[in-house]
């Protein structure tokens, strides 16, 4: 199972779910999230919304052009110190949102494609709300 860049794969209907080494180090929110926290005082109407495996600093309730000021700033200040983490700092529609950096479901299968040449597996692929169920 992908769910927030995780893999998940059980060799059997009766093993458990086994989490592969794409588990991310999440110790980057510990910088990330106290500098979001000074933008959110700074900004009315703004939040930040803790996910799993991201941080999302949300400006939509702010003022327009303040908010979308504070976010291109936000962007640089955290691009800047979370430079040398294995994450991406992404800027969307009234969000800056901050993820590990994965190079993607395809790759993260491998270890179980890899080994479902000796054995049958059961695969949950997909990221946040999609799955995919695979018997390979």
């Amino acid at each position: 199972m992908t769910g927030h860049r995780l893999l998940c794969c059980r060799w059997s209907r009766d093993a458990p779910w086994e989490t592969s080494g794409l588990a991310a180090d999440f110790d980057w929110k510990k910088t990330a999230g106290p500098v979001m926290q000074l933008y959110t005082e700074a900004t009315d109407g703004s939040y930040i919304e803790h996910k799993e495996s991201a941080i999302v600093w949300h400006h939509h309730e702010a003022d327009p052009d303040f908010g979308s000021c504070q976010a291109k700033e936000l962007l640089d200040h955290l691009e800047n110190v979370l430079a040398n983490e294995p994450v991406v700092v992404k800027r969307g529609q009234h969000i800056v949102e901050v993820n590990p950096q994965v190079s993607g479901e395809p790759n993260a299968c491998m270890p179980c494609f890899h080994r479902s040449l000796i054995y049958s597996i059961d695969m949950l692929v997909g990221c946040s709300i999609q799955f995919f169920f695979l018997n390979v």
